[in-house]
């Protein structure tokens, strides 16, 4: 009996949750998978043939959403064909544990007749499960390595069927299919999905890759868009679609999927999480009977009763106006690939796969501390959702855990609640890129205001706390409204370019001190620590420390 490693991927996962359009979709996407693994490893983990390295038992068992979409283990078999026997049960479970999790919850919750084919076909070929193994000749790293190579090649020649659209053959036809009469006859007909469930030429909203549920031809009247179906669904379902959304039987599965588990939040009620925990309790008992959590700010009120309107205006007056803002939270562990080569060169694999279980553990304990929620967690990387004010904190208290194993990298967004999630993830991912170019060990932070506009800078760790004293120094009231846009007009001729730094000192202190504020020496004594050659990034650090400052209601 020989041994086997073998490994497990599921790609494309980061893009499924980066392509969320709510909240909801996010939460959907990045619990999906730990799900539909941990069913399909469970039968396993009292196999005698059976050793799981990453995720591990225990985490299996008892902290199977800190499991990623990559997995190793080891199958002792009496043969290659036995090992791919059992690689094939565990696709062939995948398989069975996705049409589970999704499409029957979906056939429950949501009317789909009519659609059944090809919500099914879109849901079961949505993800796939890409597997290798090799012979284990007792050097793990080299086997790992070896099996690597495998899996990325397997990954990187896959194509899809391009011969088929949403399951319906095309080019099985003598004549050309593409011409329109042909075409429509060839959907029509009683061997493929009929041409009402695939007439619609819209994509989904969500993932922009599938045609959406619900278009149809009604006696030669065609409903492209799916108006009927998705009209039903907003107005009996709204929490499954609002009235503008139209989506794929994939993309529609997952928010059923989603809120079939735990009430989903917006990112309105992390916005209004900067109230204390109180005054937010007392803010949303005035807002329970409203449809739309945003419709707390002034600028909606009009769609609210008179009575509401007065309650909330008057709660304004008491504890201000709320928050428009959220922050997001990516952050991922450095060099993690040197890391997991060691363990597996050392043989130390389920121990490493403990510590980032038990790290993953921490981190979530860390968001909710700060009155954020995890989005997902590896336990060497995290994505999560706070508060503006906590984001930060949020940051320093997951970098200083994790310290003991490595550094971390991270991208920090505070958005305006009105901006389309998909742009602020993209930016998202782009800061976290940043914060790796830029020397990692640190943070990228942006913020974007509902205008657009934006400024974003790089931390160091080390550099954070001095960072925090400048925002509280420009969060006094006496600190000065127009000193960085004096300041950049000051700078202007150095910003390309500073052969003389102490040219630049002496610009910043005279005007520093022509000010008059109460912390105007220790600000200036701030200022002059900072890398004065790079003067572009000292006035968006700036604009970054006093956004953060600004409270109320320009929050």
């Amino acid at each position: 009996m020989e041994k086997y490693l073998i490994k497990i991927t599921i790609p494309s996962v980061q893009e499924i949750i980066l392509q969320s359009r709510k909240l909801i979709d996010m939460f959907s996407s990045s619990t999906l998978i730990p799900t539909i693994l941990s069913k399909t490893f469970k039968p396993y983990i009292n196999d005698e043939k059976v050793e799981f390295l990453i995720p591990s038992k225990e985490v299996i068992q008892k902290n199977w959403e800190s499991i990623t979409n990559v997995s190793y283990l080891i199958y002792k078999g009496n043969s290659e064909e036995e090992v791919k026997e059992f690689c094939s049960r565990l696709e062939n479970s995948f398989s069975k544990n996705l049409e589970e999790t999704l499409y029957k919850e979906l056939k429950e919750k949501i009317d789909i007749k009519g659609y059944e084919k090809l919500a099914y076909y879109q849901i079961t070929n949505s993800l796939r499960f890409v597997w290798g193994a090799t012979v284990l000749n007792g050097n793990l790293k080299e086997a790992k390595i070896k099996l690597d190579k495998l899996v990325a090649y397997l990954k990187s020649t896959f194509e899809p069927d391009t011969t088929v659209i949403e399951g319906i053959n095309l080019f099985d036809k003598e004549n050309n299919l593409y011409y329109q009469e042909n075409f429509l006859k060839f959907l029509e007909d009683e061997e493929n999905l009929n041409y009402n469930y695939t007439v619609g030429s819209f994509l989904c909203r969500v993932c922009g890759k599938r045609v959406i549920l619900g278009a149809k031809n009604n006696n030669g009247k065609l409903d492209l868009r799916g108006e009927e179906f998705w009209e039903n669904i907003s107005q009996k379902m709204p929490h499954y679609a609002s009235e503008s959304e139209r989506m794929c039987g994939f993309c529609t599965a997952k928010r059923v999927y989603a809120y079939s588990k735990e009430r989903i939040e917006s990112v309105v009620d992390f916005a209004i999480k900067e109230y204390p925990v109180e005054v937010e309790k007392e803010l949303r008992s005035i807002a329970k009977n409203l449809k739309d959590i945003q419709d707390i700010y002034p600028e909606n009120h009009e769609k609210l009763d008179q009575e509401t309107a007065n309650k909330l205006r008057f709660f304004f007056e008491q504890h201000g106006k709320p928050s428009s803002y959220y922050a997001l939270l990516m952050a991922d562990g450095d060099s993690m690939g040197e890391k997991v080569e060691k363990a597996f060169e050392n043989n130390t694999v389920l121990d490493f796969t403990q510590k980032l279980s038990k790290y993953a553990g921490e981190f979530k304990a860390i968001i909710e501390n700060n009155r954020g929620k995890t989005i997902y967690t590896g336990g060497d990387d995290v994505l999560a959702i706070m508060p503006k004010s906590k984001a930060l904190k949020s940051f320093k208290e997951i970098y200083d855990t994790f310290k003991t194993l490595s550094t971390m990298s991270a991208g920090l967004i505070i958005a305006h609640y009105k901006i389309p999630l998909r742009y602020v993830l993209k930016e998202l991912r782009e800061a976290e890129s940043i914060a790796k170019n830029k020397g990692k060990a640190g943070v990228y932070i942006k913020y974007i205001k509902h205008s657009y506009s934006q400024a974003g800078t790089f931390l160091k760790r080390d550099q954070i706390e001095n960072f925090e004293k400048l925002v509280s120094i420009m969060s006094e009231k006496d600190f000065p409204n127009t000193f960085i846009t004096q300041l950049q007009q000051l700078l202007q001729p150095y910003l390309e370019n500073v052969d003389n730094v102490d040219v630049v000192k002496a610009l910043i202190t005279y005007l520093v001190n022509k000010k008059k504020f109460d912390k105007k020496e220790e600000f200036l004594n701030l200022l002059l620590l900072e890398d004065l050659k790079d003067l572009k990034n000292l006035i968006d650090k700036l604009k970054v420390a006093k956004f953060l400052a600004v409270r109320g209601e320009s929050w």
